[in-house]
Order: structure tokens, then sequence, then C-alpha cells
């Protein structure tokens, strides 16, 4: 067996990773398995998330729902005849 070359990210344990493995950015490259894995990817995922948008989240599930404003635009009809009527 070969010696413990990489520290899991998670559990700290000790393992061997083969360079072919580091280089393609598999899984093995960061995790001892693939429960610490899914754990590490958890952390990573919640760390990035920025504060300013989980505030988002939260405020818009809190507040009450807007109605959007209507634009009264002009019938085709109309806007054919202005069209039409206009002189160069």
């Amino acid at each position: 067996m070969n010696k413990p070359n990489t520290i899991c990210r998670v559990c700290k344990k000790e393992y061997f990773c083969c360079s072919d493995r580091k280089s393609l950015n598999s899984w093995k490259a960061m995790a001892c398995s693939p429960e610490c894995f899914k754990e590490y990817m958890k952390r990573i995922h919640a760390a990035r998330k920025p504060a300013a948008e989980q505030t988002i989240l939260n405020t818009k599930e809190s507040s009450p729902v807007e109605k959007p404003k209507t634009i009264k635009k002009k019938p085709a009809e109309e806007a054919g005849k202005l069209s039409r009527n206009a002189k160069p």
C-alpha cells in the first residue's frame, strides 16, 4: 500500500492520492471519501454565497408582493395613422 500523501479537507484523515487524480481534479484530490467530498462541496457553496444575497432572499419571503404598474400604450391603429399623416 502507498504512503499517505494527502490530507482530507473535511475529516483531516491522511490518505493516498495519485498524481493522475490530482491533475484531473478528481474528488479524491480533496477528500478521502465521497461522503467527505459532499460535505466539502456543501461548505464551499455556503462560503461562496454572499450574505447580501441571503438577506435579499429573506426579505422577499417576508414582504408582500406588489402589483406591477401598467403602461398605457396607443393602439396600433393610432400609431399607424400618425406615421402615415406625418410629413417628411
